[in-house]
């Protein structure tokens, strides 16, 4: 009996490990830089005509490109009036549905888009959170990871790095306390953490979600949490492979960011690793995406990570060699419906002048 348990336990390991899947590079292109300048994309969606809306931060808008790079629409501009944005960080999209956040006015802008890419202003929420994450769960139900701001929770001496908003209610459901995402005991060392680590590497950090549950990772620790969302059990996994170098404070680090020496940190978080995004993907698994920087080639390299259902480590591999010098200029976009994974890398022109390419890649199942 127990030799057909040993025999039934391999052939299932060796079916999650067969498992595998094609991802191919289809197609890569500049998106164009004529009528108006990209200034600083932050955030980007593809629709399903493949069309690419850009949330340029700097610029206060949303720049439209067919699915070759042509601009053919620009929506919004600076400011504080109707269809105006002051410092919009986030794009997320549902079917026809559209969100803006914006950080500074703290709002949500909710927008209604038709097949000519015309966005209508649906409405906007008040909004306080510091997130650069954001998901439709459903029509009204957002997702969202980064620490929350709440009134309530500061009153609590707590706060949370993965929980829902409700956009029609208002109403939040808090999921995972900064604690637990941390991996510490208390809000006061989660506030130590915030104050001398996080606040000088990155705040960023991203979730996704399947019927079953809700996954989560911060950008500076290969830690994948995964959340039940039916009996709210957490499971922890994440393999740090030689690739991977998990980021650190130093004392040069703080120094130079403290003095604003923009150059110097940079070339500081070389010599790190920083997680660029977490999907969950069809059959069960999920895939990290993180940077790791080839002093060959003076460039980002991006690797792929991927795992099972239940956090076992399948494959890790080169993704892609980028021309970009710095992780802050690499942006990921991920559609579970059409299996394509979308990559925005700011490249070097000459001396100065910055240009903008888009790589799609192909998932399929061998």
């Amino acid at each position: 009996m127990k030799k057909v348990v040993i025999v039934v336990i391999m052939f299932v390991d060796l079916l999650i490990l067969s498992y595998s899947f094609n991802i191919k590079g289809i197609k890569n292109f500049y998106l164009e830089q004529k009528s108006r300048f990209i200034v600083q994309p932050f955030s980007f969606i593809v629709n399903k005509k493949g069309e690419i809306y850009l949330l340029d931060r700097k610029d206060g808008n949303i720049k439209i490109f067919n699915n070759k790079g042509k601009l053919i629409k620009v929506f919004g501009r600076k400011g504080v009036g109707p269809n105006e944005f002051l410092n919009p960080v986030v794009l997320a999209k549902q079917g026809d549905k559209i969100i803006v956040y914006d950080f500074k006015r703290r709002f949500l802008f909710l927008f209604s888009m038709d097949n000519f890419n015309n966005m209508k202003f649906v409405k906007k929420i008040e909004f306080g959170g510091l997130s650069l994450n954001i998901h439709f769960i459903d029509e009204a139900i957002l997702l969202i990871s980064g620490m929350d701001f709440s009134k309530e929770n500061e009153k609590y001496r707590k706060s949370y790095n993965l929980y829902t908003f409700n956009i029609n209610s208002k109403k939040y459901d808090y999921l995972l306390s900064s604690a637990k995402c941390f991996g510490v005991k208390n809000q006061k060392e989660v506030d130590k953490i915030f104050i001398n680590k996080i606040n000088y590497l990155s705040v960023d950090s991203y979730a996704d979600f399947s019927k079953r549950y809700f996954y989560y990772i911060h950008s500076t620790d290969l830690k994948i949490i995964r959340l039940g969302r039916n009996n709210g059990k957490i499971d922890i996994f994440g393999k740090q492979t030689r690739k991977y170098i998990k980021p650190n404070i130093s004392v040069e680090l703080k120094k130079a960011i403290r003095m604003r020496k923009h150059n110097k940190v940079n070339e500081i978080e070389k010599k790190m690793s920083f997680i660029l995004s977490l999907f969950y993907m069809d059959k069960s698994k999920v895939m990290v995406l993180f940077t790791s920087y080839n002093y060959i080639n003076n460039k980002q390299d991006i690797y792929m990570q991927l795992y099972d259902v239940n956090g076992k480590f399948i494959k890790e591999s080169l993704l892609l060699n980028t021309q970009s010098e710095y992780k802050n200029d690499l942006r990921v976009y991920y559609n579970r419906k059409t299996k394509s994974l979308y990559i925005l890398e700011t490249v070097i022109s000459g001396s100065s002048d910055l240009k903008f390419r888009i790589h799609k890649f192909k998932i399929t199942d061998k």
